[in-house]
Formats: structure tokens, sequence, C-alpha cells
């Protein structure tokens, strides 16, 4: 089944493939999904990413949401 699925990812849409994913969206579209659930968690795990990740200075999951919002 996998072997299908990875043939198909290659496929030109004009051949019935699936045509390629662009990564870069795929990747956008997953940062803010995570920045939003950690914003908008109020339980006590949540929290404590939210301030696990605002301490860090670089690679601020946070920080990386808010940024890839406003250039959309």
């Amino acid at each position: 089944m996998t072997d299908l699925l990875v043939g198909r990812l290659y496929l030109k849409r004009q051949s019935g493939g699936c045509g390629l994913v662009e990564l870069e969206s795929t990747h956008n579209v997953a940062i803010v999904g995570l920045s939003k659930f950690i914003e908008q968690g109020s339980d006590s795990f949540t929290r404590l990413v939210q301030e696990y990740d605002a301490r860090k200075a670089i690679y601020w999951l946070q920080k990386e949401g808010n940024l890839i919002k406003q250039n959309i």
C-alpha cells in the first residue's frame, strides 16, 4: 500500500497523480496550528509548554507562529 502512495506522490496531476504538496506551506500551517494550541491551552501541561517555549532564545514556536501569521 505505501508503495502506491509514494509512487503517486511524484505523478503529475495530468497523469492521475496527486501532485506534490508544497512543503513550506505545510510547515507553516503546522507551526501556526501548534502555536494556537499552545496559546489557547489552559491546562497545567500546556502552561508548562508555554513557559518553556517563552524561555527559549531561538526556535521559539509561539514567536515563529506569530511571524508566519503576519507574513500571510
